[in-house]
């Protein structure tokens, strides 16, 4: 989908009662896409599942999900990996399955929701703080990271905010301290185009608010350094995923 123009007076973010918010410009009231659907504009600047990113637990599953789906495995792999065990009943087998088949028809649903969001029309910085875990992927992959790698730190939908503060502050942690081999921060580069799902709602705000990528998205790193005990990692995102079919 390719975006020719756009301006816009007031256009609703949500669809939702509760988290409505509108845009204001300077009298413009059009937008225009090339090779638009002729019965109406389907596109948005937040995902129709949004508030689902919110959901800590369901991140966390899609993310252990799509990290041993990368390892080659099938489902059977993938339950006997995630639940370690082997002598369930029939019953309990099919209640693992029906659970690992609907992680994958949120991966399913967040793709297909992340169509219809319009991607970024300027280019933006964002950022993401992250804690010391050696479980974490993210961390993992940080450490290890050099200027002119290319990475991926996150295999689900990394949050992001537009709030600098916000990220250093989830960076420091309260049991390690911050130093720069357990607290890290993300500096994001995001061009035109990127598919990104803008939460407005976060606090009222276009000026800052959390933002959503991808799924999978892959980076270039710019820079790696160390400032007041945190590692601060700039990166440039070059695509997601579903650009590459997987």
């Amino acid at each position: 989908m390719n975006i020719s123009s756009v301006s816009f007076s007031k256009i609703p973010v949500n669809q939702s009662n509760s988290s409505k918010v509108k845009i204001h410009t300077f009298g413009q009231d059009s937008v225009s896409f090339s090779g638009a659907d002729k019965k109406g504009i389907p596109y948005r600047f937040s995902c129709k599942t949004q508030d689902d990113f919110h959901s800590t637990m369901l991140q966390v599953y899609i993310r252990k999900y799509l990290e041993l789906k990368s390892r080659g495995l099938n489902q059977d792999e993938i339950i006997s990996e995630w639940f370690g065990d082997t002598d369930s009943t029939k019953e309990q087998k099919e209640e693992k399955r029906d659970f690992i088949n609907k992680v994958q028809e949120y991966v399913d649903k967040h793709d297909s929701n992340f169509k219809k969001v319009i991607p970024l029309m300027i280019p933006k910085t964002y950022y993401r703080g992250v804690r010391a875990s050696e479980d974490e992927l993210s961390f993992r992959v940080l450490s290890k990271a050099q200027v002119g790698d290319i990475i991926q730190p996150d295999m689900g939908y990394a949050f992001l905010t537009s709030n600098k503060s916000y990220a250093q502050d989830y960076a420091f942690n309260p049991a390690l301290q911050s130093s720069p081999k357990n607290s890290f921060v993300m500096i994001i580069k995001a061009p035109v185009g990127t598919p990104i799902s803008r939460d407005f709602a976060f606090d009222r705000s276009i000026i800052n608010s959390n933002v959503v990528l991808a799924r999978g998205a892959n980076f270039e790193v710019l820079d790696k350094e160390v400032k007041n005990g945190i590692t601060y990692i700039t990166l440039k995102y070059l695509n997601c995923a579903t650009d590459r079919g997987e």
